[in-house]
């Protein structure tokens, strides 16, 4: 049985133990023609500005590129890691459905086309970020690939959306952290605050609580269903 434990962004180095372990075939890990966030900075850009992160893919399976944290658009996108326990069965390379990505609650549907002109589905600004098991609908469920000690989604799940956005928008309990200060500064300028010292504070406010909110126990099986490989 799979628990997962935490939902975040991939390292570079995860995502290159992700291209080994799948060959780079894009059947199965979906890199062409869409960026995918990465946690950390690019080490392959020593001019890189320290507010950019590493996105990876497009042209190839083992591709780097940066785009400043902030940005939004269709060519990056967010494939989550998740830490879990369990799953004493899965071997690397093995894939398994983790649950459902819902998206202020809702359960957001896998894209089948997941590239640049598919159909991955845009990213609702300032919505939270969760996983649960609420649908059983092939269409819904989120299969990740077992790379060393985590799981990393097959495709890119959510487009438009910023490197700032993919880290701080998460349920709490969904990150194993506290709140910390430097989240609570991202959420702000992910929400791009502008206006008044009013209209600040009532945003400031606003983050706190979304931070501090809280949402019932997570609990993921295995699920026994086979990866559908594209043809």
């Amino acid at each position: 049985m799979v628990q997962i434990t935490k939902m975040r962004l991939p390292t570079c180095e995860e995502w290159d133990r992700l291209v080994g372990v799948t060959a780079g075939d894009n059947s199965l890990m979906h890199w062409h023609h869409v960026f995918s966030w990465c946690l950390d900075v690019s080490e392959a850009f020593s001019s890189m500005p320290a507010s950019a992160r590493a996105v990876r893919g497009w042209t190839s399976a083992r591709e780097w590129a940066y785009f400043h944290r902030s940005t939004h658009n269709a060519l990056v996108g967010f494939r989550p890691a998740f830490e879990f326990s369990g799953g004493d069965g899965l071997t690397n390379g093995d894939c398994t459905v983790v649950g459902n990505l819902c998206m202020n609650g809702k359960p957001v549907k896998v894209p089948g086309a997941p590239f640049k002109g598919g159909d991955i589905p845009d990213y609702i600004p300032e919505a939270t970020l969760d996983l649960r098991h609420v649908l059983d609908a092939p269409d819904y469920k989120v299969w990740a690939i077992k790379v060393g000690d985590v799981l990393i989604a097959d495709r890119v799940l959510l487009g438009n959306i910023s490197w700032m956005e993919a880290n701080v928008n998460f349920r709490p309990e969904q990150t194993g952290e506290a709140p910390s200060e430097t989240s609570l500064y991202d959420r702000l300028l992910a929400k791009k605050l502008t206006g008044s010292v009013g209209e600040f504070a009532r945003g400031y406010n606003t983050a706190i609580d979304e931070v501090l909110s809280e949402l019932g126990p997570l609990g993921f099986r295995k699920m026994s269903a086979e990866h559908p490989r594209d043809p």
